[in-house]
């Protein structure tokens, strides 16, 4: 199963999931996965104590916004191209959400372009036990549609 790229768990998200990601290797598929599932490494610190630097989440199912999202563990992607590993509520306005850090300030009001639950949290010392890296292969960028450009 592929790790895709890096999603941001900082309190500005300043990392991106697309530019120049995808040569991170792959790991064994959990139990739960589908055809879908993908993994992301995790970079910043907002989300400390549930979700750490350097470990990695698995996704599937990328959907629209809605409101089942909230009070969940999401990788969200935002207008201004983010990605981020946040816990969702509902916004003040229809089609607007707060992203949630256990460990940095909420944003308030984000129009989201595409969210999937968490499925699985794996700590970076576990993961590195499993993680085969991928040195040789062309880095890619991974669309939100699933699309690979080199």
């Amino acid at each position: 199963m592929p790790i895709v790229g890096l999603a941001g768990a900082g309190p500005h998200g300043s990392v991106l999931f697309a530019d120049g990601d995808g040569n991170f290797g792959d790991i064994p598929p959990p139990t739960n996965w589908t055809p879908e599932t993908k993994a992301l490494e995790v970079r910043g610190d907002s989300m400390y104590g549930m979700i750490n630097n350097g470990w990695l989440v698995t996704y599937d199912e990328v959907r629209a916004p809605s409101y089942e999202l909230d009070g969940q563990p999401c990788v969200v992607w935002l207008d201004d191209g983010r990605v981020l590993v946040k816990i969702v509520e509902l916004g003040r306005s229809a089609g607007l959400f707060d992203l949630i850090s256990t460990n940095a300030p909420a944003l308030r009001d984000v129009k989201l372009t595409a969210a999937a639950y968490v499925t699985n949290i794996i700590p970076e010392r576990a993961a590195r036990k499993f993680i085969r890296r991928n040195p040789d292969k062309p880095i890619v960028d991974v669309t939100l549609d699933g699309e690979v450009s080199s």
